[in-house]
């Protein structure tokens, strides 16, 4: 890890080459997996404990696993705020663990939207991990292409507090849900 804070053990890279960065942030909550998943996938819910997420909504259930959804992000600073058209599938896999898996699309229903900047999600989402009957083990990771302008200490700003979000997911169902 490139160092851990408040319980979340945190990575940040710049991708070599392209204007892409990535970063993962993991720890534990102490919460059932499938109540960490409800707040992660509840875009209501999710404005209260993730501060790049401004905005979203469904524009199209594939089937029971997989949706399009719109996404605004915060960027920070003075750059603008992103959209996103994702692809995103909930899978449980056999050994329980559970992965929300997100990517970039494109839809006719979904152009980007005037004063946001269209990012570009190359793979990012989360793993949840339960430990237990009450407890889980949560990813959060992403490579993303912002696009458009964003001036380099933002950008390494953002990307140094978006793996928080796994503890603030964590306070946030620990008050929530007691």
């Amino acid at each position: 890890a490139l160092d851990t804070e408040d319980g979340v053990e945190r990575w940040n890279k710049t991708l070599t080459g392209v204007s892409q960065r990535a970063f993962m942030g993991v720890g534990t909550i102490n919460k059932p997996a499938d109540e960490v998943l409800a707040a992660i996938l509840d875009p209501e819910r999710r404005k209260t404990w993730d501060p790049y997420f401004l905005e979203g909504r469904t524009l199209a259930d594939i089937d029971a696993d997989t949706k399009v959804v719109y996404q605004v992000a915060a960027a920070g600073g003075p750059a603008s705020h992103r959209d996103l058209c994702l692809l995103r599938v909930v899978h449980r896999l056999p050994d329980g663990k559970i992965a929300v898996i997100t990517k970039s699309t494109e839809r006719p229903d979904c152009p980007p939207v005037s004063g946001y900047v269209r990012a570009d999600m190359l793979i990012g989402g989360f793993v949840v991990a339960p430990e237990g009957t009450a407890s889980c083990r949560v990813t959060v990771c992403a490579g993303t292409d912002p696009h458009g302008w964003m001036p380099g200490f933002v950008a390494k700003l953002v990307g140094a507090k978006q793996p928080m979000v796994v503890a603030r997911l964590r306070d946030y169902l620990m008050k929530a849900l007691p």
